[in-house]
């Protein structure tokens, strides 16, 4: 991927978090270490991983994968102090039960110039359906209220 490619994607990432960070009243940053270390394009969105794409040409269901590639495992940790076998412990996520977390959630933002931003979620994510793959579209404000609705969001 060439600089100007990459220029355009970091400055499509700012702008999409700008304008859900004026909406859902949060500060939203980049993840800076998705390059090196993989791992979605904002992270700070409780469970939801948002993955963001800003080009001409649209891949939607490329994009759906690598999002939900991203979203596809629980944090997990080491307890070695109350574990000595070092069994893996999933770690609460912010609007998970205590006790019993969540999968993360995947997210796709993408937009053309000259158009606004369009916001992806998988209807089984909402608990709208009882099986995966009925992705629904919608635009900002509609993805900020569901944000909100269902705690979602780390604020």
């Amino acid at each position: 991927m060439g600089a100007m490619q990459r220029n355009k994607g970091a400055a499509g990432e700012r702008e999409v978090l700008k304008l859900l960070g004026e909406r859902l009243g949060i500060t939203l940053n980049r993840n800076l270490s998705q390059t090196r270390n993989g791992g979605a394009d904002c992270v700070e969105l409780g469970r939801i991983r948002l993955e963001i794409k800003r080009q001409e040409k649209l891949n939607i269901p490329a994009w759906w994968r690598q999002a939900e590639e991203q979203a596809g495992l629980l944090l997990v940790s080491i307890d070695t102090n109350n574990n000595s076998d070092g069994d893996l412990n999933a770690q609460n996520l912010p609007g998970s039960p205590p006790g019993k977390p969540d999968r993360l959630i995947p997210a796709l933002a993408y937009r053309q110039s000259h158009k606004p931003w369009t916001f992806v979620l998988d209807s089984f994510d909402l608990k709208l359906l009882p099986c995966r793959g009925h992705l629904l579209s919608m635009n900002v404000d509609t993805f900020c209220s569901i944000v909100t609705a269902h705690g979602l969001s780390s604020s």
